[in-house]
């Protein structure tokens, strides 16, 4: 019975202490499980790394929400390029113009025999009004707006569109169809101070540096209200062509390869100073696809400034000019019936007395065959010059023509129409 005291106590005393090994196993876990535990860790993140890591983000906290730029970061971001597109986009415009366009439709169109067009005129001149869009600049803080002259040729209307929004009327104040370019002003009846871009008092234009092209491709300036920008290098300049066969002249161009596309027509191209270095004119386009491939063209700004300051002494001279001369067509009957040694140019068939063309010196029975170096086909021709070119009273023409065999040169001055 002892015997079996003995062990009942030495079996609790042990119970006991293993009851308290075990309470201190869970209060404080043993150095060596931790080191195991830790070089567990590294073999993981030998074996089963995660590649690529994670990106780290920026503490949102401490960057500024859209449109709270801090001063700090504003100025880490800005360049050259971003200052001159702050300075020059609030003067950029959007052209919105109303052109119209006459064609001739076939009142019947069930006969189109030549026979009854002629003695019946089945053809009737229609007219429509087309919509048109392109970009312009402010050059100055009174409104004065350059853009090109294929823009607004024909406008019967043009607005103006600022870049918050605000719509102008503006007025044609003279064109240079040859250089391809207008001045408008705007019209408003309160004096207002408008944003302007300054044009570039140098002619050195480096190629390689920066060209920002700012305007209107494609009319979106309509949905944003805000200019488009890209941006390029001037690829080369001083590029030249013959005369076109409309008649416009394109010399001394600059090439850059900043993305022009339709509309960006007139809109100014920048340097990184924010002057405007040229006029955004046309783009060459392969196979007629109508965008941009990087090869776009600008009237320099020496040729700016000089078309600009012409047209600009010209505000409000008189348009309602004559000639006092009457041509006719020549064609090859009309030639060899009175043995003119050309079948082509206009001949002149009657000069008025103490008209513009009696004070040139310009006779009844002469050729005329030039005007300012552009051929005359023919009487067609003459009209087409007149109706393209922004002529006023004052303005002088240079004219070639063919009299009794020899050529001539004559200048002529026109005068306004007399009013008595």
């Amino acid at each position: 019975m002892r015997r079996f005291l003995l062990w009942f106590v030495v079996g609790l005393l042990i119970g006991a202490g293993g009851a308290a090994g075990y309470h201190y196993l869970l209060q404080a876990p043993a150095p060596v499980e931790q080191a195991q535990s830790a070089r567990g860790s590294e073999s993981d993140t030998e074996e089963e790394a995660i590649w690529p890591p994670p990106p780290v983000l920026a503490d949102s906290a401490s960057y500024p929400r859209r449109g709270e730029l801090s001063s700090e970061v504003a100025t880490e971001r800005q360049t050259a390029i971003t200052r001159a597109i702050e300075k020059g986009s609030p003067a950029v415009v959007g052209i919105l113009v109303t052109q119209l366009r006459r064609y001739r439709r076939n009142s019947n169109p069930w006969f189109r025999d030549p026979f009854f067009d002629y003695f019946y005129g089945s053809q009737q001149q229609q007219q429509q009004a087309i919509q048109e869009f392109g970009s312009g600049f402010i050059m100055t803080p009174d409104g004065y707006v350059v853009t090109n002259e294929h823009v607004v040729h024909n406008a019967a209307d043009i607005k103006v569109q600022m870049a918050e929004g605000k719509e102008y009327e503006a007025e044609i104040i003279g064109t240079d169809f040859d250089s391809d370019l207008a001045l408008l002003k705007i019209k408003t009846e309160e004096e207002v101070a408008f944003p302007w871009i300054p044009i570039c008092p140098s002619d050195e234009v480096i190629v390689g540096e920066w060209a920002i092209a700012i305007g209107n491709p494609f009319g979106l300036f309509q949905l944003s209200s805000q200019p488009s920008v890209s941006v390029g290098v001037v690829s080369a300049s001083g590029l030249s062509w013959q005369r076109k066969s409309d008649g416009r002249l394109y010399s001394d161009m600059i090439q850059t390869d900043a993305a022009i596309n339709p509309g960006n027509s007139g809109g100014p191209l920048l340097n990184a100073m924010g002057h405007v270095i040229g006029v955004n004119t046309f783009i060459y386009t392969p196979g007629g696809s109508g965008g941009s491939v990087g090869v776009g063209f600008a009237i320099p700004a020496r040729t700016l400034r000089e078309r600009i300051a012409q047209l600009k002494q010209r505000e409000g001279a008189a348009s309602d000019f004559w000639t006092g001369l009457t041509v006719q067509k020549i064609d090859p009957w009309m030639a060899r019936m009175y043995g003119f040694p050309v079948a082509r140019g206009a001949l002149v068939a009657e000069v008025e007395e103490n008209s513009p063309g009696s004070h040139a010196g310009i006779k009844s029975g002469d050729i005329l065959v030039e005007i300012e170096q552009i051929p005359v086909t023919n009487a067609d021709a003459i009209l087409q010059y007149f109706k393209n070119h922004d002529m006023r009273v004052g303005d002088k023409l240079h004219l070639k023509l063919i009299r009794n065999g020899q050529e001539k040169d004559v200048v002529m001055i026109l005068e306004a129409i007399p009013r008595d």
